[in-house]
């Protein structure tokens, strides 16, 4: 379990049960996540490189402040989830890349199942 589910968990039962029943908030936050997950690398794929690459970072973390700081409403906090999926998924693509490009070949089951 990670802090990403548990936070949304709580979000669910506490702060957003007026707005609509747990299983749907979760449902909702999850799908946001995942379509801002989907298109991240679609369209950070080409723009993405060691150069840049701390970029990636910095995204991940402001979204992740702006969804912290717009928790106060469901809809709202959709614009911070998705600024936050948007770099984790491209951030996660290259770092593996890299990963495989610099991994001996003898070694990569086992660097990648380290890692993963």
């Amino acid at each position: 379990l990670t802090a990403y589910e548990t936070l949304v968990t709580l979000l669910a039962q506490h702060e957003y049960k007026e707005v609509l029943s747990a299983a749907l908030v979760i449902g909702f936050l999850n799908a946001i996540r995942a379509l801002a997950l989907a298109f991240g690398p679609i369209f950070l794929s080409k723009i993405t490189n060691n150069k840049n690459v701390f970029f990636l970072y910095l995204g991940q973390g402001l979204g992740i402040i702006l969804w912290a700081l717009t928790q106060f409403n469901f809809y709202i906090s959709f614009i911070g989830l998705i600024a936050a999926g948007f770099c984790t998924s491209s951030l996660w693509a290259y770092t593996y890349t890299m990963i495989q490009k610099n991994c001996d070949k003898t070694y990569y089951g086992r660097v990648i199942a380290y890692t993963d």
